[in-house]
């Protein structure tokens, strides 16, 4: 019970970070103005290098990046006999897009100006960011390694950082992305106890 009380509260600040940052960007607020600052900075550091590198990185997080990791996950399930997990897996993915649709729907923010690349739609929050984390959260939950741990973490701040450094997000946008990967992660995983302690969901 004490495992379901901490998911539950971690559920609960991720939610209410997403639920500020989803407030202050509509307000010029000192988290717009951050938003500005990083944005500014992130230009003066641009070089050609680290433009082509993070070009490169941001790709993971396209929708044929997550659709093509997701797939071979759902593979693994199924060869694993674990259908179950891929189907859960599977519809989590899919719920946490449509949340993520939602909320640019709801907030409409532009994106920062003088992107690198073209990119299309609003900005709040980075889609990039959340499908990414919630695609590796949801990987690490079920196969837990080490080393997986590692690499996922190394691609989601990574994948986060190019959208900022490529200037198609503000920072805001990354970070509320990350809190609804985790809100999204955290009933996953409250799911997952309810199913195998046999609790009424």
């Amino acid at each position: 019970m004490k495992k379901v009380n901490k998911i539950a509260l971690m559920f609960v600040l991720s939610l209410s970070l997403f639920i500020v940052l989803s407030v202050s960007i509509l307000h010029d607020s000192a988290i717009s103005r951050l938003d500005i600052n990083v944005s500014n900075f992130m230009r003066d550091i641009e070089n050609p290098s680290l433009t082509d590198t993070m070009i490169l990185l941001t790709r993971l997080g396209e929708w044929y990046g997550i659709v093509f990791i997701s797939a071979l996950t759902v593979l693994a399930l199924m060869y694993g006999k674990r259908k179950r997990d891929a189907l859960i897996f599977s519809l989590f993915l899919i719920v946490g897009f449509l949340l993520e649709s939602i909320a640019k729907i709801a907030t409409q923010r532009e994106r920062p100006p003088y992107g690198i690349i073209h990119v299309s739609g609003y900005s709040f929050p980075s889609g990039h960011a959340m499908m990414t984390a919630l695609l590796f959260l949801l990987i690490c939950y079920l196969y837990r390694k080490r080393l997986l741990y590692i690499i996922s973490i190394f691609i989601v701040s990574l994948v986060g950082f190019s959208r900022i450094y490529l200037n198609v997000h503000w920072l805001s946008d990354v970070i509320a992305g990350y809190a609804l990967a985790i809100c999204m992660f955290s009933i996953f995983i409250i799911w997952r106890y309810l199913e195998q302690t046999k609790l009424p969901l």
